[in-house]
């Protein structure tokens, strides 16, 4: 798109069939398919969807059922929406979507979408409360049938209710019903952490009243940290990657988290570029034989360097970097192709 890709997500459909959800012109939210081989070189677009004509800003992109996917975004007026689209396995974007609702009328921003099991998916996401631009972080669990159709709310938990300014969240499967969130938190006196948060989910959709844990990560910051989404290393180690703009750089955390959501202390930190943009989040994605990172330095260039993370959580050497985008690489997101190749 020559005229905007604002926070574009990109999943993979079929062979060399991929889909990108992102923000265009005049704010609508598009779906594009396009084909891209298995060597990295990139085709034509296939098909074209609007999957909102007034605004729409996708948090992720997620595979139902079939050719079912489920795009959570943020509406106009920041109001939380989920919509259900069609993609076949060569590319064909079925108009109109299949179904959208309001999963929060109050608020949805950065909202993330994951499987929790069977017809059961829950999405954490930020939301205003009162005025002067404060926000809250809420965790809702909803029902989406395998043909698309959206069902009610399950359960919800306002899973960190002192953190005014925090934006955005990222959550991952642990073990059994635990869930662990990564996301910034106002700690006061205008200084914001880097957070994990552990919570409990259970098959039917229940949330557990109270969090597991909130572990936060001793390096202030001075302006709300844009956190990439957590991965897992191996075992019970893992790492997230955190956007820094003052002090500014982007920093790479491994940590442990056991079974039960019992957050361990950081095992290793490396500051892995030493500006930030400090609208745009970084991205981190597994590698056949190590890790990639994705960010974007304080003069909106987008920076791609690889980097050995051990199974212990030990992180060693960058081993390439590339400067990718000389002008506006905001919030860079990544998926792996084959042999290597990333987009």
């Amino acid at each position: 798109d020559e005229s905007s890709g604002y926070t574009a997500k990109i999943i993979h459909i079929s062979g060399d069939i991929y889909a990108i959800a992102y923000r265009g012109a005049g704010n609508a939210g598009l779906l594009k398919t396009v084909s891209i081989d298995s060597v990295g070189d990139i085709d034509s677009i296939i098909d074209t969807l609007e999957f909102d004509a007034t605004y729409g800003t996708p948090g992720n992109i997620i595979h139902i059922s079939g050719d079912i996917y489920a795009i959570a975004y943020q509406g106009v007026d920041s109001v939380g929406w989920l919509a259900t689209v069609e993609i076949d396995s060569v590319g064909n974007i079925t108009d109109p979507v299949v179904d959208s609702q309001e999963f929060d009328t109050v608020g949805g921003v950065s909202p993330r979408i994951i499987h929790i099991s069977g017809t059961i998916y829950a999405i954490t996401y930020a939301k205003a409360i009162g005025t002067g631009n404060k926000w809250r972080l809420w965790l809702r669990t909803i029902s989406i049938a395998d043909n698309g159709t959206i069902g009610a709310e399950v359960d919800s938990l306002e899973f960190d209710t002192n953190s005014p300014n925090a934006l955005g969240s990222n959550i991952i499967h642990i073990s059994g019903d635990i869930y662990a969130i990564a996301h910034c938190s106002h700690i006061g006196g205008g200084w914001y952490r880097t957070c994990i948060t552990t919570v409990d989910i259970d098959s039917v959709g229940n949330i557990a009243d109270t969090v597991i844990e909130k572990y936060e990560i001793a390096v202030d910051s001075y302006y709300p940290i844009r956190i990439s989404r957590i991965i897992h290393i191996a075992g019970v180690v893992y790492a997230v990657v955190a956007g820094v703009y003052s002090p500014n750089g982007v920093f790479l955390y491994t940590f442990d988290i056991s079974n039960a959501g019992d957050v361990g202390a950081i095992i290793t930190s490396l500051e892995i570029n030493l500006t930030h943009y400090q609208w745009s989040i970084p991205d981190i994605i597994k590698l056949p034989t190590d890790y990639a990172v994705a960010c974007t330095d304080s003069g909106q260039y987008g920076r791609f360097k690889t980097i050995v993370i051990d199974d212990d959580g030990t992180i060693g050497e960058v081993t390439g970097t590339l400067l990718f985008q000389v002008d506006k690489a905001h919030s860079p997101y990544m998926v792996s192709i084959a042999s290597g190749i990333t987009v």
